[in-house]
């Protein structure tokens, strides 16, 4: 009998033994995350921050491009309605060459 409670002893002491390990990893695993957790903290601000300004970055140069191709179109759609035959371009050169030339015919309001 004796022996049997020296090994229940002994196997309570073991289990105790296991128990205070598997506490000391457990905290270990607790402290390490906290620390994850506050660096996260830490870096999300800077993160948003980084990836607000690309995505401002990505609208400007968007924009950009939405503005040269509305550009472009307008310019395009003006040159097909706006066409001047050569005798009337010739016609318009001649009236502002004689303007600058100080032999303008228009009446001035």
């Amino acid at each position: 009998m004796r022996e049997v409670i020296q090994k229940v002893l002994a196997e309570e002491a073991e289990a105790k033994g296991i128990l205070a390990s598997a506490h000391v990893k457990a905290d270990g695993i607790i402290k390490a995350a906290a620390e994850q957790a506050t660096d996260l903290v830490a870096r999300a601000p800077k993160e948003a921050s980084a990836e607000a300004r690309m995505k401002v970055a990505v609208a400007i140069q968007s924009a950009e491009k939405e503005r040269t191709s509305r550009l472009s179109q307008a310019l395009a759609e003006i040159r097909q309605q706006v066409r001047l035959e050569p005798a009337v371009t010739g016609t318009i050169v001649n009236a502002v060459v004689r303007c600058v030339a100080g032999q303008c015919t228009l009446k001035r309001e």
